[in-house]
């Protein structure tokens, strides 16, 4: 929150204030749940097209969106890089050129996605269970418990 520098000019930022919020300062959770209670829509997180604190899910939309946003950010970091010597500058955390930045997901990277909605909430017996039953394994569990 910035002061004025103006003698005259007092900033007031009210939904930070901690007397309105139960004592406490108003969290981003706090501004959606207002938005919503009021029935007005949730805007989408704002941030400039070159902004370093993006995730890689953000840049993606950046480049994959047709605005023009992904070449300018491009432009900006290589511009950027030799900024303050000796050390090299960069808009992405992986610390290279945007353009260079590993983006893909953790499924492109053969990730598998975990279905914790899935066999286990269906009946289907997890394989430690299934292995205990055959007797082919131990229950950790009754064992930490006894042990």
């Amino acid at each position: 929150m910035a002061l004025s520098n103006v003698r005259y000019i007092n900033n007031y930022y009210p939904f930070l204030e901690s007397d309105l919020w139960n004592g406490r300062m108003m969290t981003r959770a706090d501004a959606k749940q207002l938005l919503i209670d009021n029935g007005l829509e949730v805007p989408e997180r704002s941030a400039c097209y070159f902004c370093p604190f993006h995730s890689k899910a953000e840049w993606r939309n950046i480049r994959d969106s047709e605005d023009g946003d992904w070449e300018r950010a491009i432009e900006f970091d290589y511009g950027l890089r030799k900024l303050r010597p000796p050390y090299d500058l960069f808009v992405c955390d992986q610390r290279v050129p945007l353009d260079k930045a590993d983006l893909r997901t953790l499924e492109d990277h053969g990730q598998m996605k975990l279905d914790i909605h899935g066999d286990a909430l269906r009946g289907n017996r997890s394989g430690h269970e299934v292995r205990r039953r055959q007797g082919r394994g131990v229950d950790c569990n009754r064992e930490a418990r006894t042990g």
